[in-house]
């Protein structure tokens, strides 16, 4: 049971067959002292007062003062302050709670309305390129109808401007 390692002044070592022990200076005796029995099994049952738990044959509140001014805390009804305060304290996390929960849904409402905005702009920017092309292909059409018509009228202008008498 003693280890030189703990040869502290009042250092006390437990034993689960012998109990408490002080541990001396030596590290050679150990002084066996029972400061309280090891804790036997708690009879529940089907108890719904916890004050009312037994230890074995001994009343728990008995042996510890602090456990039953706990017991009797317990059973009183809180003041209204501390439960006025607890009332303000539970409608304002409820509160919050709501507010996160319209907070998550607007987040995914303004991703939706993120992602329906970017297939609008890929349409749009589709549409431009369609247009462009079209713009492109009627700029190529006018340029030659521009051109023939500027043969035509130099060939033309050409044949009238020829005098018919001279062969």
């Amino acid at each position: 049971m003693s280890d030189p390692t703990l040869s502290f002044k009042g250092l006390m070592q437990y034993d689960p067959r012998q109990g408490w022990a002080k541990v001396d200076s030596d590290a050679t005796v150990a002084e066996t002292t029972t400061l309280r029995p090891p804790p036997k099994k708690v009879e529940m049952g089907k108890a719904h007062d916890l004050s009312k738990v037994k230890l074995g044959n001994q009343d728990i509140t008995r042996d510890d003062p602090l456990l039953a001014e706990l017991f009797d805390q317990l059973h009183d009804p809180q003041s209204d302050d501390i439960a006025a305060h607890w009332k303000s304290i539970a409608s304002r996390v409820n509160l919050l709670t709501e507010g996160m929960a319209h907070q998550r849904l607007l987040r995914e409402q303004l991703r939706q309305l993120d992602v329906e905005l970017n297939d609008l702009r890929r349409v749009i920017l589709h549409d431009l390129n369609s247009v462009q092309r079209v713009a492109e292909r009627q700029l190529v059409q006018a340029k030659l109808r521009a051109e023939v018509s500027h043969l035509a009228h130099q060939r033309l202008s050409a044949h009238l401007n020829k005098d018919p008498l001279v062969k």
